[in-house]
């Protein structure tokens, strides 16, 4: 009976933590791109702001791993909040002179790798230490089916109602609310387990990108079906890039049911 209650709380914290993250996120996900035009940033520019982003991103989900094994899962979350947060606080007060929204999206990559699979990875290391024989077989389902609708919640708050008094508070509600799980996670840093913090951890985590670049490479160039398989994929995803990402704009200036029904109809979606 301990140990269901002890899993129950770990559960709740995982829930919480999750939400809190995708809450954050969802509250300006929907006006985003609506501010940069808002602030006079034209296409081009935005397009550059998600190029930065996609680009760190990817560059950084490599080390990320190594490092939430050596600063421990938890201290990487908590540095993620604080990254993507600080992103979030330059994009607020950008007056579109460009130094800040290139700053912005090398932060919020920055945060958005730091969070990839930590907390996930953090639950299960803590479930399994308290019982290993515990099964996860409906956790993350139904973590993700509470987060994704609480992320709907705040975004239709967030383009319906916040944004409507000021296009940029979604961005400010979303910077404060990343700050929020830190002190939750902030219980959980003594009991999680961490590799020791040596030089050559520390190098281990910076020369890994290369690394593994190097390994993707050679397994490229021995699966030539992989290659095209992959390749296939490409055209769809350049055809669905700039729908996906300017999809704001358009409909802004869509007809009036779009500003009504429209909402309704995304969420349902």
């Amino acid at each position: 009976m301990k140990l269901k209650a002890k899993l129950s709380k770990l559960l709740s914290k995982f829930i919480i933590l999750t939400s809190l993250y995708n809450s954050a996120l969802g509250v300006w996900s929907g006006t985003i791109y609506l501010f940069m035009k808002h602030i006079h940033y034209s296409y081009t520019d935005i397009n550059i702001f998600l190029a930065i982003f996609w680009v760190v991103t990817f560059f950084a989900e490599l080390p990320s791993g190594i490092l939430a094994d050596i600063f421990g899962r938890i201290n990487v979350f908590i540095l993620s909040c604080i990254t993507r947060s600080i992103g979030l606080f330059f994009l607020f007060f950008d007056t579109g002179n460009g130094y800040f929204l290139v700053i912005s999206g090398i932060l919020t990559a920055l945060g958005d790798s730091f969070y990839s699979g930590t907390l996930d990875s953090w639950f299960v290391d803590k479930a399994k230490s308290i019982d290993k024989s515990y099964r996860l077989d409906h956790v993350f389902s139904i973590t993700t089916t509470l987060s994704t609708a609480l992320s709907l919640i705040t975004g239709f708050i967030g383009a319906q109602l916040i944004a409507n008094v000021s296009l940029g508070y979604p961005l400010l509600i979303g910077a404060i609310l990343l700050l929020v799980p830190i002190p939750i996670a902030f219980g959980e840093k003594e009991d999680e387990r961490r590799e020791a913090v040596t030089v050559q951890n520390l190098k281990q985590a910076i020369i890994i990108g290369p690394k593994n670049w190097k390994r993707m490479k050679s397994i490229v160039k021995k699966n030539k079906s992989f290659l095209l398989l992959s390749l296939s994929f490409l055209p769809i995803t350049l055809i669905v890039t700039g729908p996906y990402n300017q999809w704001q704009l358009f409909f802004s200036k869509g007809p009036k049911w779009w500003k009504q029904d429209g909402y309704w109809l995304g969420l349902i979606c």
